[in-house]
């Protein structure tokens, strides 16, 4: 099975449900598999071809999903980029992996202009916003065919042990290094991260961290969707924005550094939310200080779950159990 059957067969089973909810947007498993569906002939007539690369450089937004599964679904390798990386290393990425297209936003267009001379073979630039560029493609573009019109092109059957998408990790010295995640990489992670903890077509993840993330896109997008829940975007994570979209959404679950539980931890007036919902919270990146740890847990009545992983394990190698025994600073079975 690959993303794409994952997500099709979700579509199937849960139709109307929302599985995502962004801002005042709610978007359901049918239209999630109907848009990405959509993108994928629209990369398509663009001439993107099966195992070609199409990199990502987007903030938390709908389009991110859009793109990521559109991409799958056309056949092509997504590369999701790091916003946050100057102009040369974009340029690095872009070429490293011999992308075809780049889906980005018009706030890195004028990045993208500086560099795009230096990337021989980025022949589709394409945008979420508006530009009067005669080089620049629409998103919105991309989503005009009918998914289900007769003259819609034939999608490319992928198999589970192709490639779904390269990540590109910081390693110690130089530039960062593609890791080439598999579509059965990303489920049988997802897969045994949902079994540890207990996911149910109950749970909503609250998703604060960046989609270009392997965390974001396996812990708090694939984990909802292979358990049937929901997951809640942040555009980014906003301590002022946290604890009332917690609230409002009812989140079940969220993943965080211990940077952010000690935002968190530190904020006032935090007992005015309704945060009964709350099941777990997801720890990784780093250890957490155990008296972090403690007061987080007494304060909000939270459980944390530490997590270690790494973007060339997919992302979640080892984690500590849901329920029994556990050693706060260690991972696994003590």
């Amino acid at each position: 099975m690959t993303l794409c059957d994952l997500l099709q067969n979700r579509a199937r089973q849960y139709g109307e449900k929302t599985f995502l909810f962004f801002q005042d947007q709610k978007i359901s498993y049918m239209a999630l598999d109907e848009i990405a569906r959509q993108v994928a002939y629209g990369l398509t007539r663009l001439g993107i071809k099966k195992g070609d690369t199409v990199c990502i450089l987007l903030p938390n937004c709908l389009e991110f999903l859009y793109a990521f599964f559109g991409n799958m679904k056309a056949g092509a390798v997504s590369v999701p980029i790091n916003f946050n990386l100057k102009g040369e290393e974009i340029k690095y990425i872009l070429n490293n992996s011999e992308a075809t297209a780049l889906i980005t936003a018009p706030a890195f267009l004028d990045t993208i202009r500086q560099i795009k001379q230096g990337c021989p073979r980025l022949s589709n630039l394409i945008l979420t916003g508006s530009s009067s560029d005669k080089d620049v493609i629409s998103f919105s573009e991309l989503q005009k065919t009918p998914a289900r019109q007769k003259s819609a092109p034939r999608l490319r059957r992928i198999k589970e042990s192709e490639p779904a998408a390269i990540i590109y990790t910081s390693g110690t010295t130089g530039y960062p290094k593609g890791v080439v995640l598999t579509h059965r990489n990303y489920l049988f992670d997802t897969e045994q991260f949902v079994k540890a903890t207990q996911m149910t077509e109950q749970d909503r993840f609250l998703c604060i961290l960046p989609l270009f993330h392997v965390n974001g896109q396996v812990v708090t997008t694939l984990g909802p969707m292979v358990a049937g829940g929901s997951m809640v975007l942040m555009e980014k994570f906003s301590p002022k924005d946290f604890f009332p979209t917690l609230a409002k959404f009812k989140a079940t679950a969220f993943s965080g550094v211990p940077t952010v539980y000690a935002i968190l931890l530190n904020l006032p007036d935090t007992e005015q939310y309704d945060l009964s919902s709350l099941r777990f919270c997801v720890c990784g990146a780093a250890p957490m200080p155990v008296e972090l740890f403690q007061s987080f847990e007494k304060k909000f009545r939270a459980f944390i779950l530490e997590g270690y992983g790494l973007s060339e394990g997919t992302c979640v190698s080892s984690v500590n159990p849901l329920g029994g025994n556990r050693k706060i600073g260690s991972i696994g079975l003590p």
